[in-house]
């Protein structure tokens, strides 16, 4: 399921996800990720890496953006 490809993805920060909500509109996949306990360096690393690589989830690589949709 795509909640546990998203944990995944973001594992390596270690502590947990509290919540991961998604929505998708018009092409665009919003997700809201609330994590807990995660290494702060490593979250800074790994947004870092998917803003430049995109995010994949399902086979599909997403465009990522931190300021929303219109902005991808």
């Amino acid at each position: 399921n795509m909640t546990a490809e998203v944990q995944e993805q973001f594992s390596s920060i270690g502590g947990q996800s509290e919540s991961i909500v998604f929505s998708l509109e018009d092409g665009c996949l919003e997700i809201h990720i609330t994590w807990i306990n995660g290494n702060q360096s490593i979250l800074a690393s790994i947004m870092d890496k998917t803003k430049a690589d995109g995010l994949t989830i399902r086979g599909s690589t997403w465009k990522v953006s931190f300021t929303g949709c219109s902005e991808a």
